[in-house]
């Protein structure tokens, strides 16, 4: 049935339904397939060319799954979820600095966009320099004040480094400035009970 939907009303949405089942069903062949159609057919639609990298990666093939990123960016060249690719990709292969360096891109063409600095931190945060995660974290805070998300970013590094009287401190303004958010004044009760660990 999906395949026959697909056929009459193609979308990446419906794609996405038929390649998740033809994994599933281990026909990875049929997936490239599909894949290498929608491609040609769809040209300048990136967002086949993130899905055939994924699909490369999961059969573990990293060189296949970078050249579909490489085309991506050569279609949009800021396309933060292809340069996320990439630097999964080189994490992959151990190269954490290579992957910062893709993070950063993604960062300065996106500077609102908090996934790339969320994958950022959190490669900061396990290395040497984790230090160096809670003044990113604060600016990214500082520029989004309005957005619950970037709070809870901010405080999750906090409560991640154990800076116990930092935390407290912007909890309470938090708070303050999100009154509507009955989890943060959980996180802040909680706080005079026990310290803990976040992942971001």
């Amino acid at each position: 049935r999906l395949e026959s939907l697909t056929s009459d009303e193609a979308s990446i949405q419906t794609d996405t339904l038929l390649l998740r089942a033809y994994m599933q069903a281990q026909q990875p062949d049929k997936a490239r397939t599909l894949l290498k159609r929608r491609i040609a057919d769809k040209k300048g639609e990136i967002g086949y060319r993130l899905l055939a990298a994924m699909l490369e990666v999961q059969l573990q093939q990293p060189q296949a799954a970078e050249q579909y990123l490489q085309a991506a960016l050569d279609d949009d060249p800021n396309s933060v979820l292809a340069m996320m690719g990439m630097a999964y990709l080189a994490l992959q292969q151990q190269g954490a600095a290579i992957a910062e360096e893709w993070y950063d891109k993604a960062i300065s063409v996106a500077p609102d966009d908090i996934r790339p600095l969320q994958a950022k931190i959190k490669l900061i945060l396990a290395s040497d320099r984790a230090e160096q995660a809670a003044p990113l974290a604060a600016h990214f805070y500082q520029e989004n004040q309005d957005q619950i998300v970037a709070a809870r970013l901010y405080l999750s590094v906090l409560q991640r480094l154990r800076l116990k009287e930092e935390l407290k401190k912007k909890l309470a303004t938090i708070v303050k400035n999100h009154p509507d958010e009955p989890s943060l004044k959980l996180q802040q009760a909680n706080i005079h009970f026990a310290d803990g660990e976040t992942e971001i």
